[in-house]
């Protein structure tokens, strides 16, 4: 009777333990593109589902945990819950919510020695899209927006250093600026550059100048390149590149299209006309 209840038990712990089972779902690499083995790959995510929720998790190669996050146990592409997010040395970078798919309430981050960076409060009122600031440390612990308003360096890697612009608790411009030459292109603004005649004329005009390569037509090949470009003071279209594209020929259609667009009118930070970036996606899609 005993032994009976002892395997009584083991079987139950088995069975939970097979229904709640973590599996691999995808291997990403790098740039978080799909990948079909791990072989190139910086990350692969997995998906555990339980009787009440779905956890989907994405791991550094290395198998340490990069991010776990609580979905709808039916649906796990819908976020419903708490997120939490990892550096590779096991230090929490972030942590948010989500309810239904949509980021609510108090959102954190942290520097990589593990002390706080910033704290905001996502969608704080129905139909606000803002989000709120309520702290923004430097890494010594220096409140830099302690009355609501700032301008705050952001950690970035490259040629650039990034500043955004706090004022009254919400971001009203971030910007880039170069190192050595000190030319600052904004990424966000008050006033954006807008092409002249609208979105309208935007669409009907890259549609006019767009020719489906060849050789991608013969592939069968469809998706969207992503043209980041800037605008200058000007209205003039400059430093166009591919951000993300899904194949060469039509990468270079796409920058093709959008050097060739007429003039914009440029973007305003504080009344003054700057320099400011913008992103095109541009979709090739073959006709049935």
């Amino acid at each position: 009777m005993k032994h009976g209840f002892v395997f009584f038990l083991v079987l139950i712990s088995i069975s939970a333990k097979a229904q709640s089972q973590e599996t691999i779902t995808k291997y990403l690499d790098s740039a978080w593109n799909k990948l079909p083995d791990a072989k190139n790959a910086a990350y692969y995510r997995t998906l555990e589902v339980t009787n009440q929720l779905s956890l989907v998790r994405t791991y550094y190669i290395s198998g340490k945990l990069k991010d776990v996050t609580e979905c709808d146990r039916d649906n796990p592409v819908i976020r419903n819950g708490k997120s939490l997010s990892y550096y590779e040395d096991g230090t929490l970078e972030s942590e948010e919510h989500s309810v239904d798919g949509k980021e609510t309430g108090v959102y954190k981050t942290y520097y990589k020695s593990g002390k706080p960076e910033k704290e905001m409060i996502r969608h704080p009122l129905p139909g606000v899209a803002d989000d709120v600031f309520v702290h923004y440390y430097t890494e010594d612990g220096k409140d830099q927006i302690s009355s609501g308003n700032g301008i705050v360096k952001v950690p970035i890697e490259g040629d650039f250093d990034q500043y955004e612009e706090i004022r009254d608790s919400l971001t009203v411009s971030l910007y880039n600026v170069h190192k050595t030459t000190q030319d600052t292109v904004y990424l966000t603004i008050e006033k954006i550059a807008e092409y002249r005649g609208g979105l309208s004329a935007l669409a009907r005009d890259v549609s006019a100048s767009l020719r489906y390569p060849k050789s991608a037509r013969r592939s069968g090949l469809q998706g969207t390149v992503f043209v980041s470009f800037v605008i200058d003071k000007q209205g003039m279209i400059t430093d166009v590149e591919v951000l993300k594209g899904f194949d060469a020929a039509c990468d270079d259609e796409a920058m093709a299209v959008v050097k060739s667009l007429k003039p914009w009118i440029p973007g305003e930070s504080r009344g003054k006309i700057v320099k400011c970036r913008f992103v095109l996606p541009i979709k090739f899609k073959l006709r049935p």
